[in-house]
């Protein structure tokens, strides 16, 4: 109860302050983007009142700055007409209304506003006659001001103002499309286009600009169709405390100072990548990158600002189909070994790679399992294996599998839920409460989480994934005989503190299906990130990356530059809606590659 005074206090403060500010000479306030989003709510509030008087030049209304208006604001006009009855009981239930047209306010005083009538027919508007700003949502698009605009904040500030409930929020590809398409245009004519094209009439242009250590951030709502603008607001963008914030529902990620630009290099590969992991392969203290295009292995160090070919698999068969590659040091010899998860029609000969006496050797060959690596809540990487079955792809259950000093072989069981294989799980703390969950994709991409005994506590209510390897599996069924199925490999699901906050976040992809009416025909639109924190009850979305373009085969999150930091980086493969036609018929891929938002 404390708290939520705290909260009420201190938010009435903000809004005064920054009210009193705006109106005095705007005066750059400092700010988190959540509390921003805060102050534009109340630019539309929800508000009802009647005309006082229509004239030629004018039209008095009853309500004012005590129902938050402001001058600039756009209220509609509609009479009521016959009444309404319920056709069985014939009760009434209230009356039609008809719109009359809008109102563009002009002046507002404490109870009372004038304006003048921004469309309809002048003669119309009446004495009685009900104004209102739609108590339903505001529907509204975001605009970059300035082609300098960081686009990851603008994507933020947009999600921010959905979350809020009042608005339908119109931004990112579509908006990038008109702003392409005529480049040389002003605001004016860029926000009329925009209102055309959606059938909106409030517009918010957004410019950030980064210095040293903070993001100046400056957002004006124009309302049309007389390009009026309602209110503008300036602030620094600041980031909240070091550590778990005092209320779970306190969107840390909204209002972060960037202390790095977002995106940071895309760089064309000449092959279809599939898998992409990183690690320190021969123990020199720097970081190579491990690349599978399915049936060959390539290794790059990343020099001179480019992605340079260290080696690659000489020995590899065109009939291998490399189903899933992970890097750790296992063997804890000082080098990062490479597990290859290598299926040859439908036998598995997994292999391992490592680097020695001057050049990378497989180590062991011929491994009858599905392989891959979990690091653990400790910190520490096992190896994990599985087998394939005659009547189920994924047999029997994952095991460690241990180095005995010159093979790995499989050991102890590795209890994980009903449904879960060896792949698109992951163990930790989420919550830093001391007790473990298990967090999977299940086979309909929806996420679970389950505590370490195997009882589901959460399921996503939205699908995430979207996997593109697969494998046919044959097998007998006791009854139809002889069948085939395409097999899924679930993709990586990495948890890490990446901000410093002291907390883990969960990272996953999604490739966001055309449809997923039709398992066999299902295309893709775009892939998306998502960052996740766990609150002991659901996972709440921090921040995500919007509409990547292309399908995510795969990403890692690594210091691959070797400078001391991590990043983000995802490969990715063209798709047909948003690729050009010539592009698909390319063996290519593009490693798109993201700095991580900070905290200062």
């Amino acid at each position: 109860m404390i708290k939520a005074i705290r909260f009420f206090l201190f938010l009435f403060v903000f809004l005064f302050l920054i009210f009193t500010r705006i109106n005095e000479a705007a005066d750059v306030i400092e700010a988190r983007l959540d509390e921003i989003v805060k102050v534009f709510e109340t630019y539309f509030p929800k508000a009802e009142g009647r005309v006082v008087s229509a004239g030629k030049s004018s039209i008095k209304i009853n309500i004012g700055r005590d129902k938050g208006l402001l001058p600039g604001m756009i209220l509609s006009v509609t009479r009521e007409g016959e009444e309404i009855f319920h056709p069985v009981t014939k009760e009434p239930l209230g009356r039609h209304e008809d719109e009359i047209g809008y109102i563009e306010l002009k002046t507002v005083e404490q109870e009372s506003s004038a304006g003048i009538l921004a469309s309809g027919k002048k003669d119309n508007v009446k004495q009685g006659d009900k104004v209102r700003l739609t108590a339903g949502k505001i529907k509204a698009a975001v605009i970059p001001a300035t082609s300098e605009t960081n686009i990851f904040i603008i994507d933020q500030f947009a999600d921010a103002l959905e979350e809020t409930g009042r608005f339908t929020i119109v931004s990112g590809g579509d908006v990038d499309k008109i702003l392409k398409g005529h480049p040389n245009e002003g605001k004016e004519e860029i926000a009329r286009r925009v209102g055309d094209a959606f059938k909106v009439s409030n517009i918010l242009f957004v410019k950030t600009s980064a210095s040293k250590d903070k993001t100046l951030f400056t957002a004006e709502i124009i309302t049309l169709p007389n390009n009026s603008q309602i209110a503008s607001l300036t602030a620094i963008l600041r980031v909240p405390p070091k550590g778990p914030l005092p209320m779970e529902d306190d969107p840390q990620f909204k209002a972060f100072v960037l202390k790095k630009k977002e995106f940071w290099k895309k760089e064309e590969i000449p092959f279809g990548v599939r898998w992409v992991s990183v690690g320190d392969l021969d123990g020199d203290g720097k970081n190579e990158i491990v690349v599978s295009n399915g049936n060959k292995i390539r290794v790059y160090r990343y020099a001179d600002g480019k992605f340079v070919l260290m080696w690659e698999e000489k020995d590899a068969k065109r009939a291998y189909n490399q189903l899933y590659i992970d890097i750790a040091d296992i063997n804890k010899d000082g080098k990062a070994e490479i597990f290859v998860t290598n299926l040859i029609k439908d036998k598995l000969y997994s292999y391992v790679i490592e680097w020695r006496d001057g050049e990378f050797k497989k180590i062991q060959k011929d491994m009858k399992y599905f392989l891959r690596v979990q690091t653990m809540t400790s910190g520490d990487s096992i190896l994990l294996c599985q087998e394939i079955g005659n009547k189920t792809p994924f047999y029997g259950d994952v095991k460690r599998c241990e180095w005995d000093g010159t093979k790995y072989k499989d050991g102890e069981r590795f209890p994980l839920p009903k449904g879960v294989n060896i792949y698109g799980f992951t163990i930790a703390d989420l919550d830093g409460n001391g007790d473990e969950e298990i967090i999977a994709i299940d086979d309909t991409e929806y996420i679970r989480i389950y505590s370490m005994d195997g009882k589901q506590v959460w399921r996503s209510p939205d699908r995430y994934g979207g996997y593109d390897t697969s494998f046919d599996f044959d097998f007998v069924d006791d009854i139809a005989g002889a069948k085939e199925k395409s097999v899924a490999i679930k993709g990586r699901l990495i948890v890490k503190d990446i901000d410093g906050d002291g907390r883990l976040e969960l990272i996953l992809s999604k490739n966001v299906a055309s449809t997923y009416a039709f398992e066999a025909f299902r295309g893709y639109l775009y892939g998306e990130m998502y960052v996740f924190h766990w609150n002991g009850v659901a996972l709440n979305e921090v921040w995500k990356i919007k509409r990547v373009s292309g399908f995510i085969d795969d990403f890692t999150i690594a210091d691959l530059t070797n400078e001391g930091f991590d990043r983000l980086i995802l490969a990715t493969s063209p798709i047909l809606s948003t690729s050009k036609i010539e592009e698909l018929f390319k063996t290519k891929s593009d490693f798109i590659i993201y700095n991580l938002p900070e905290r200062g």
